[in-house]
């Protein structure tokens, strides 16, 4: 369960503004370029935005939280084939908007129900089912370009939410 870098070769530079733009989009900020545990960074990203986000009004939280998770998908869907071409792999560690996706995906409707305090479960159970890929979530890396990219993290995700919601009701 460990999360490893690309070869130098994965990470190219961007050339023109239109390549500067796509790779900004995935990476997260060039978060995803990050020689230790990309992932795990642009959750981290992920998270401040969440911050950010947390500041409106509770009825607007989790259609905000959808909202993302959805526009991200959208991002690694459509962006995705030119991301492995560009990446010269499957579903590049570097392309880390599919982390934003999963992680505003498994904070959904925990505040306020819950509090804050359980985003950070969140955050570490999402990173947990993520690189484990437990329970046929690796499988779904076989979907093509950027479904492949997105959905084994949206699983994950899932997961992640699932558990933080049942031990949220069980402990609170």
């Amino acid at each position: 369960m460990t999360e490893t870098s690309p070869p130098a070769r994965a990470r190219p530079r961007p050339r023109g503004a239109g390549e500067w733009v796509r790779a900004a989009l995935l990476t997260a900020g060039f978060a995803g370029y990050s020689p230790w545990f990309p992932g795990t960074c642009g959750t981290a990203v992920a998270l401040g935005v969440y911050l950010g986000v947390r500041t409106f009004p509770a009825s607007l939280l989790l259609p905000a939280c959808l909202v993302v998770a959805l526009a991200a998908t959208a991002g690694c869907v459509l962006l995705g084939p030119w991301a492995e071409r560009f990446f010269g792999r499957k579903d590049p560690q570097a392309v880390v908007l599919d982390e934003v996706a999963g992680f505003f995906l498994a904070v959904a409707g925990v505040e306020p129900r819950l509090g804050g305090g359980w985003v950070l479960a969140c955050f570490v159970l999402f990173r947990f089912f993520d690189m484990a890929k437990p329970l046929g979530i690796r499988r779904l890396q076989a979907l093509p370009a950027g479904w492949g990219i997105a959905v084994d993290d949206l699983v994950a995700a899932l997961y992640a939410n699932l558990l933080v919601q049942v031990l949220g009701g069980v402990l609170s």
